[in-house]
């Protein structure tokens, strides 16, 4: 044995330890996938890989022009579809549209993808409340990625917790306010909810008379926002309409689901550079990944994202059936991942050491996805009052 390195058979260890961690991760979220699943989490791998690897997204974030047409390939895979009427050009590929969108969430997150996805399934939901001729004039093109309806992406409540504000004139509805949304060049219209005693949406196109757009300065650069800015803009009755409160309700359920399984897909992604890098590195003759303080830190960030994992595919399959218990494990997703993701990528880094510090390094893109992430459609505070303000109601009965 002589000569032979300290620790060597427990690096062949710790590499298959991480090799079933990291199938384990991917069983948990991919549980009873259906042939249809199959194909369309296959399709969506391929088509990030083909014309939107991590490369690109970076070359995105250092100003690169985006390409159009991306934003339609993906809708040809039905990403904007699940929570899309069929008859009105939407569907899910397998009949269960909350773990669809969810398996394109997770997949996204893994590849850090900048186009509107979250935002865009949330206003889908809103607009099915809307009147069959409205609906029928905006969804199909919605669906096919060609004018793209989003909500705002409001840090405080999730979909209902920003309203503008509005005041009746004649037969318009007069806008004011500040939004923030998830794209700029592929969103057609957002559709805005306005304070009063019902939720009532308004769909303000973002060319209208009144409206102004500006890029906002925000930490994650993969994920552009934009701030739109609501001056007096009149839009008439027609284009507005009143959504119940259990599908605002279900709205926010869906874009927190969606929001903790982008995470969860990117908490995936970088755990498996931070791994494979402690098994490559080599210091004192050894790959670090055998050191024993670097064998507990993987561990420790193996575990957090199993976790992470399993919390947001339990909030998605929470969906099925009569989907009464989604709004609250949506809500716990959100928070147990979102108290997590900044001792997460902490970790991380510390496996990295110098060279996790340098921006020119992918686990800033991750980082900064996974922060704002947390913050987007509602931040811990928010949904923790939410769950808080649920179990309240309900010992008061």
């Amino acid at each position: 044995m002589e000569g032979r390195p300290a620790g060597h058979a427990g690096d062949a260890r710790q590499r298959r330890l991480a090799v079933r961690v990291l199938a384990a991760e991917r069983r948990l979220m991919e549980l009873e996938l259906t042939a249809e699943q199959e194909a369309l989490l296959g399709a969506s791998r391929r088509l990030i890989g083909d014309h939107i690897p991590l490369s690109r997204v970076r070359e995105l974030a250092e100003g690169a022009a985006a390409d159009p047409k991306l934003i339609v390939r993906c809708a040809e895979l039905g990403w904007l579809a699940p929570f899309v009427p069929e008859e009105l050009g939407g569907g899910s590929v397998s009949g269960d549209a909350m773990g669809d969108a969810a398996l394109v969430a997770e997949v996204r997150g893994t590849g850090l993808l900048p186009e509107p996805f979250i935002g865009a399934n949330a206003a889908s939901v809103l607009l099915t409340s809307a009147p069959e001729e409205l609906a029928a004039d905006v969804l199909p093109e919605h669906a096919a990625g060609e004018a793209i309806v989003v909500v705002p992406v409001d840090a405080r409540a999730g979909v209902a917790g920003l309203a503008v504000e509005a005041r009746p004139d004649g037969t318009d509805l007069v806008v004011g306010g500040t939004v923030l949304i998830a794209g700029r060049e592929q969103v057609a219209s957002v559709l805005v909810l306005v304070a009063g005693p019902e939720h009532r949406a308004v769909l303000v196109p973002l060319d209208a008379a009144g409206v102004t757009t500006d890029e906002a300065g925000v930490l994650d650069v993969t994920q552009p926002l934009t701030r739109v800015s609501l001056d007096e803009v009149r839009i008439p009755r027609e284009r507005t309409f009143v959504v119940p409160a259990e599908t605002v309700q279900r709205a926010s359920a869906v874009a927190a689901t969606l929001s903790a399984c982008e995470s969860a897909g990117a908490m995936q992604a970088l755990f498996g550079l931070t791994r494979d890098y402690a098994m490559d590195r080599v210091a004192f003759g050894r790959p670090i990944g055998s050191f024993q303080a670097i064998k507990h830190l993987l561990a420790d960030l193996s575990l957090t994202v199993e976790s992470s994992v399993a919390v947001a595919g339990a909030a998605a399959r929470a969906a099925r059936g009569d989907g009464r218990h989604h709004d609250e494990a949506a809500h716990l997703a959100k928070i147990y991942i979102g108290e997590r993701v900044a001792g997460f990528v902490q970790g991380c880094q510390q496996v990295f050491g110098g060279i996790g510090f340098a921006w020119e390094h992918d686990l800033h893109l991750f980082m900064r996805r996974l922060v704002a992430n947390a913050a987007l459609f509602g931040t811990v505070e928010a949904h923790r009052s939410q769950v808080l303000a649920v179990h309240a109601a309900e010992l008061k009965e």
